[in-house]
Order: structure tokens, then sequence, then C-alpha cells
């Protein structure tokens, strides 16, 4: 999967998810209140094991999402353990898995960690 398709979410995706929720059923304008129901949806659509195992609710960098006009296929970001030791953390939508989103998504927290200084754990389910 081609890198270029991998964001760091912030305030500059706004419009973006704002554009995806209005393409939704019953969207708000508010795009605080959209993103929590974009998010909402995608970890919704995992098991609550996978999505505690991500550490996503936890991330203490930004997060970085394969992000679809139609969604987010897979999502990624790490947590400090230690000062200098972050630990990768990352979900696929169980629709998108096996296609390569998720190791795109880690590639991209990876690589944020490591420009930071930080040694990189990760393990996975």
């Amino acid at each position: 999967m081609p890198s270029s398709q991998v964001v760091a979410l912030d305030r500059s995706h706004a419009q973006a998810v704002q554009r995806f929720a209005d393409a939704c059923e019953g969207a708000s304008t508010d795009v605080t209140t959209v993103w929590r129901e974009v998010m909402g949806r995608f970890l919704s659509a995992s098991a609550s094991i996978e999505v505690e195992h991500s550490g996503l609710a936890r991330a203490d960098s930004p997060l970085f999402a394969i992000l679809e006009e139609d969604g987010i296929r897979a999502m990624a970001h790490y947590s400090m353990w230690a000062t200098d030791a972050a630990s990768i953390g990352v979900l696929t939508h169980p629709a998108y898995r096996r296609r390569g989103h998720g190791r795109t998504a880690v590639i991209a927290a990876m690589s944020d960690a490591f420009a930071h200084g930080h040694l990189v754990l990760y393990r996975t389910l």
C-alpha cells in the first residue's frame, strides 16, 4: 500500500472528517462530535479485546490512519512506556484486514517514533 495514503490525524483533517460524516446518515455539523462518531464506528467494528490491546484510548503520539472517503481502514499510534521506549498499537477495521493497511499505519507510527529518538517496542495479538 502506498505510504501516501497514511495521514497523521490532526485538526487539519477536520474538513475531510466532516465530508465523510456529511456522507453518512444523521451527520452532525460539529467536527468534534463528528470525529467521535467516526472513531466510534471504527472502534465498534472490532472486538473489545482488540480495541483494548490497540491502546488507542491512551495514545501519546499522533494517530496515524489509513483514511478513505468512506472511513478509517486502520489506525496506529505509540504510547510511551518510559522516557525513550515507545510501544506501538494498531487496529485494523475487520472488513479491511489482510490487505496491508495495518502494516502501513504501523510503519508510519514507527517512523515517527524513530524520528523522535525512541526505542520502539511492538507486539500484537
